[in-house]
This record gives structure tokens, sequence and C-alpha cells, in this order.
């Protein structure tokens, strides 16, 4: 009786460990590699961890010694569920495969030990954390089957849309802002581009399965990769006629390692061009030793965009002998404007789009401003990364008045101390900073060095709101708006 009860709890146990470990695989992009970055970032105290190892093993060696003691060995898989951060999965079919397939194999092996070797029951718990990867060994290869076969249907179909033309941006950031500045300047000829975040290969080919038709003319893509070798995905399916690099960054370092990997990898979109494709780059964010010869190359130059004059939320810059106003000071949002409006002039070569660039408003949560009373609320909280936050900063202390910044860090730097140094630097010039998050050890041992930011530091439970002055948002998910 104990032996059932022990089985029905623990499937049960199982159930939720599957469903939260899957969910952070999803949200890692099927990565087992980006999952052990994430688990990592959670551990904020290795000693708390070793000894839940402890336990859990002591709590595997209870049952050899009397089976009633076989119940305690169930605390193995709370202390794992206390551990495993609490993601919320999307019931995809895929996720549904890996989820069903991993709890079948976990309910035949108890049965199978419960009849067999009863004794040796609890070591169902040791198997039940080897089948998380089994599972996903297993429905790997039907997943590389189903993916090459949507990215095969994808290709005939752009095949058969031969009037479309295809442009494809990447970047370590800007990628969005571009993309959606560059739709505000051709509105309102024919165009296509996903909305939200769907920048992966597999997002983008189902898009242009359900969406994409012979009536389009112009399709608009986000292309976002965190390993070197990640454009090779795009490659099954894509030929663009116009590429476009946004400014390169220190984002996804941890699975790029340096920055020149980074610049490498966003350089290999010019593998995707057409023989007469265009490549739209800046030329001091990334060298043309990276760019691939023998390809139509368009560098922009500071000197290009160059100033005239601020005014109050607008400056005018000067593209030739065009005069053109531009809705906004920040200088990445005046540069990806400029990129926008060189493929638009490429796409259509009117004075119109000119006159287009001086209604182009932010996206949201990158760089939007609010107000409420005698508040000024800034959000940049959308793929924040340290130079938009260094020109964010710049910005808002150009205002004069007292500064609030709402923080939960910063995922680039992970555990990096020289960024997190940097980052904890930058935020200093704040009056007061709220914090949203736990911080790791070795942040808040940077945080003691730097001097006065302890006394800035806040945190969300414990704090009033500012009603005057600046709140500058620097986080993002649910964190990111303000009440």
């Amino acid at each position: 009786m104990i032996s059932i009860i022990y089985i029905i709890i623990n499937i049960f146990l199982n159930l939720f460990l599957s469903y939260f470990f899957y969910s952070l695989l999803q949200k890692s992009y099927y990565s087992l590699k980006r999952v052990c970055f994430r688990l990592s970032d959670q551990i904020q105290y290795y000693f708390p961890l070793f000894l839940i190892s402890i336990l859990s093993l002591f709590t595997f060696i209870l049952p050899l010694f009397s089976p009633f003691l076989l119940p305690l060995n169930l605390l193995s898989y709370i202390f794992i569920l206390i551990f495993l951060p609490k993601v919320k999965g999307k019931f995809t079919a895929r996720f549904i495969r890996i989820f069903i397939v991993n709890n079948l194999f976990f309910i035949s092996f108890n049965i199978i030990f419960y009849l067999l070797l009863p004794k040796f029951l609890f070591l169902s718990q040791i198997f039940g954390f080897f089948n998380l990867l089994i599972s996903f060994y297993i429905i790997k290869p039907f997943d590389y089957y189903k993916r090459n076969k949507t990215y095969k249907k994808t290709k005939n179909k752009l095949n058969y849309c031969n009037k479309l033309k295809i442009i494809g941006i990447t970047g370590s950031f800007g990628k969005t802002t571009t993309k959606n500045f560059l739709i505000s300047l051709i509105h309102p000829h024919r165009y296509l581009s996903p909305s939200g975040n769907i920048n992966t290969p597999l997002g983008i080919a189902n898009y242009i399965i359900n969406n994409v038709s012979i009536f389009d003319r112009i399709l608009i893509l986000e292309l976002g990769i965190d390993e070197i070798n990640g454009m090779n995905e795009f490659k099954k399916y894509l030929n663009l006629d116009i590429a476009i690099i946004t400014s390169i960054g220190e984002q996804h370092l941890r699975t790029f390692k340096t920055v020149e990997n980074i610049k490498s990898a966003k350089a290999k979109i010019t593998n995707l061009l057409k023989n007469d494709g265009k490549l739209f780059y800046f030329k001091n964010e990334i060298d043309d030793a990276y760019l691939k010869e023998n390809i139509i190359k368009n560098a922009i130059l500071p000197s290009d965009y160059k100033i005239l004059f601020k005014e109050k939320n607008m400056v005018v810059i000067r593209d030739n002998k065009t005069m053109i106003n531009v809705p906004f000071t920040d200088k990445n949002l005046v540069k990806d404007a400029f990129m926008a409006y060189k493929v638009s002039l490429e796409l259509f070569n009117s004075s119109i789009n000119a006159l287009n660039l001086s209604k182009l408003s932010p996206p949201p949560r990158r760089k939007a401003i609010y107000s409420k009373d005698n508040l000024t609320i800034i959000d940049d909280s959308y793929n924040l990364n340290l130079k938009g936050l260094s020109s964010s900063i710049k910005n808002t202390l150009k205002e004069n008045k007292p500064l609030t910044i709402f923080t939960g860090g910063i995922f680039e730097t992970g555990k990096n101390i020289r960024l997190l140094f940097y980052f904890y630097n930058l935020i200093n010039v704040a009056d007061k900073i709220i914090y949203c998050q736990k911080l790791l050890p070795i942040e808040k041992r940077i945080i003691e060095e730097i001097p006065g930011l302890k006394n800035k530091i806040l945190y969300q439970k414990n704090i009033i709101y500012p009603n005057n002055g600046t709140l500058l948002i620097l986080t993002s998910g649910d964190n990111s708006s303000y009440k």
C-alpha cells in the first residue's frame, strides 16, 4: 500500500518537475547550455545548494534501511522543485511532445520497478532526473526532421512569391526599432513583418508559411542569433535582397565569448544575400574585414547624419543636402532612424521618406516618455543593453531633475565582474535606485566597493515611489510596469 501511494505521489511530483524544467528549456530556446546559464544565475549561495544536495542523497539511502522510510525519498523531488526557477511554459506542439514522452517513460519505469524490483522502487527518483534529459534527446531527431521539413516548405513558398523583396535585420540591439522605423517610412506600400518577438529560424519560417502571399511586396524580418553559427539556420530558406546590421554590443557574451565573435556571427548575414543583394551597416560598428567580399556595401558613417542642432525632444540632421527633422534626441534612436531612412530610399526614392521621418515615434518600452503629475517616466526596459543604458542616463541627466532608477540588473552582465562594475558605476549617478531582483553575492560585494552606492539602493517591497523628478525604468518583464 505504501508503495502504491509512493508511486502516485512520485508521478504527481514528476509532472510538476518536468513542466518547470521543460518550461525553462523552452524559455532557453531548447538549449541545455542556456539552461545552465539561467540556473547558474539563480544560485544565490552555494552552501545551501550543497546542503540540499546532501539531504537529497540522504533521502535516497533511507529506503534501504526500511520500506516505511520510502515516502521520505520524495523529499529529494521537493528540494529540487524549490530550487528550480518557476517559469510558465507555453503548450506548443514541441513542448507537449517532450512533456508526454517524459511522463510516459516515468510512469512505465515506476510500474516495472513495482512489479519486478519493489525493494528498489526508490531508484525511480534517480531515473526521473535522468529522464528529463533522456526524453529531450529521444524527441530531438523528430524535432530535427520536422524543423527541416518546415524550412523546405518555407523555401518553396518564397520561391513561388518571386516578386517579394526580403529584408533581414540583425545586430546586438536596435533591430526592432529599425524595423518599426522602416515600416513607418515605407507605409502605405504593401509590406509584411512579424509583430512581437518572432526572430528565431523556426518562428520566422512558420510565420512565412502562415502569412506571406503572392500579393506581398516587402517582407521585413529580424534575425536573432546568440551563437557563432546561428545564421546558418536562416540560410536554409532565406535569400535576402537587403541585409542590415545595426549596433554591435556585448549581448549574449556568455555564448559568444568575445565581441569579435559577435561581429563575426552578425556579419554572416551577408551569406544570406542574393547575388545582387545589398548590405547596410554602420562603419564604426563593424569592420569590413568581417564582411563577405564581392557584395554591394552601403556603409554609414557618423558624419553621414551630422546633427545640425537640437531642440526639445527633436534634432535636425543633414543627409547630403537634405535637412531632416527627427523627433527625439537620443543618439541611438537617431542612428536607427537614419539607417531606416537610407534603406527606405533604396526601396522607394522619394522626398516623402524625409517627411515621414519627422513623424516617427519610438516603439513601446524603448525610451518611451510618459508624464504622471510632476514625474517624468522614461521606459527603456526592452532589450536593455549597456550601450543603450549609458545613452539613456546621459540624456536623463541633462534634465537636471532628481533621478530615480528602477532596475533589476542586465541579463548580459551575468557574473562578469568587469561588466557588473561598469553597470553599477553607470547607475551610481542616480539619486535613488529601486532594485526589483535579489542581488547575487558578487553584486553585493561590488556594491560595497563602489563609494556611496549602497546607501542609494532601496528594494521594491520597502520603498515609496517618487512623485516628482525623473523615473528611469531599466528592467524588463513583469517588473517593467510602473504602478
